[in-house]
């Protein structure tokens, strides 16, 4: 079916929104904006706007029923627990979900969202290596800056892999398989190389399994979801002398990856490997069980931790603010859409296509890193959940 101007003017949009934090960074390497972040997303919610001149409605219905319960949750937060935890969390919510939100209910196509996609990374890749590349590895705050950009090259990782190992159903033309190979080579050299971030590496490591687990059929997908459970079964109990093996590997073969490197480091100096989130998730599991039915609202985790900082999982997080009985809608329509992209059925091109985008660029990240407040792919996925869950029929 051929793509009308509003469709692909809608799907740039879309690939705009996935791509805020590289759109921030390319905007940033040029000029100073204050408040970038919120800006992009007021240019691009008046664009959707703009472009689009009716919504579904039925669809908007639902969304937003969502959005006005959600947004309830964090004025009871911020009654409860004080402007200074819930506040930031509602701003990012407004900005990103309200943008989100318009954005799900339009008219795009999956196919042109990775062209310009696969556009937007490598005029990012350019950038990178022309002028920010240089100031992240000589920068003070190196460790800090390098977690921001291993994620920010995730998302062109992701869709480079979705082109390469799922072209048979997409049918992209070579060209653009070809500029995906060489996408995923930089963006991986980036991730493994120049940041040598965990989260990131263990996201696109798990994007490429299940992407893999998506294509099989029947028998040969519940044989390879046993396997792999298996190995990180084995590698998790013997981790330590694996990461060794893998090391001596790499050198023999003159490659130094940093986030190896770096955690053999941590192992001989005595430094867990959890990075401390292990007591953050003890401090989670404390609170929740405090209330584990309705949990404590929005900011309360944050109230209690020394450091002021975040769960670093979207489950206990969700668990700790709004309890079993918050999460458990959230859990059920994210167990279908798990269930119906990678374990019943081969994924094809459309709306569940695009879920698995969002879902591979989101979830892994946010089981060990960020707050899901804060990440505008999480709601976009959210509201792409919901509207499949009420409209299976019709899209």
């Amino acid at each position: 079916m051929e793509t009308s101007k509003k469709e692909k003017r809608n799907s740039l949009a879309v690939s705009i929104y996935i791509f805020e934090t590289v759109i921030c960074q390319i905007i940033g390497g040029v000029i100073t904006v204050p408040y970038i972040s919120v800006s992009v997303m007021l240019l691009l919610f008046l664009y959707v706007i703009i472009n689009n001149h009716s919504f579904n409605v039925e669809k908007l219905k639902v969304v937003f029923i969502t959005f006005i319960a959600i947004s309830v949750v964090l004025g009871v937060s911020i009654i409860k627990n004080g402007l200074f935890y819930a506040g930031l969390y509602t701003i990012y919510f407004v900005v990103f979900g309200a943008t989100a939100l318009i954005i799900s209910i339009t008219e795009f196509s999956y196919y042109w969202i990775i062209i310009y996609s696969l556009r937007i990374s490598i005029i990012y890749e350019l950038m990178y290596f022309l002028l920010l590349r240089k100031q992240l590895l000589y920068a003070d705050d190196y460790w800090t800056l390098q977690m921001g950009t291993a994620y920010s090259f995730l998302t062109p990782a992701v869709v480079s892999l979705l082109v390469i190992m799922k072209n048979r159903a997409f049918g992209f033309r070579k060209k653009y398989v070809v500029l995906s190979t060489v996408n995923l080579f930089i963006s991986s050299y980036v991730i493994l190389i120049d940041c040598g971030t965990r989260g990131a590496i263990v996201s696109l490591a798990v994007a490429f399994v299940l992407i893999y687990i998506s294509r099989l059929r029947s028998i040969k997908k519940v044989i390879t979801i046993v396997i792999v459970s298996i190995l990180v079964y084995i590698v998790f109990q013997n981790f330590e002398l694996v990461l060794v093996h893998i090391d001596n590997i790499l050198t023999m073969a003159g490659i130094k990856v940093s986030a190896i490197s770096k955690m053999i480091t941590w192992m001989n100096t005595g430094v867990s490997l959890y990075n401390g989130r292990d007591t953050l998730y003890e401090l989670a599991k404390e609170i929740f069980l405090e209330n584990p039915l309705f949990g404590h609202g929005v900011g309360y985790y944050e109230s209690k931790d020394p450091s002021g900082g975040y769960v670093h999982n979207l489950f206990w997080q969700m668990l700790c603010e709004v309890g079993i009985l918050g999460s458990m809608p959230f859990i059920i329509v994210f167990i279908n859409d798990v269930w119906t992209n990678f374990i019943r059925k081969n994924l094809q091109e459309g709306g569940d296509a695009f879920r698995v985008l969002l879902f591979l660029i989101t979830i892994p990240l946010l089981m060990f890193s960020s707050a899901y407040w804060l990440l505008p792919s999480f709601w976009l996925y959210l509201w792409m959940i919901i509207i499949k869950m009420n409209f299976k029929r019709r899209i």
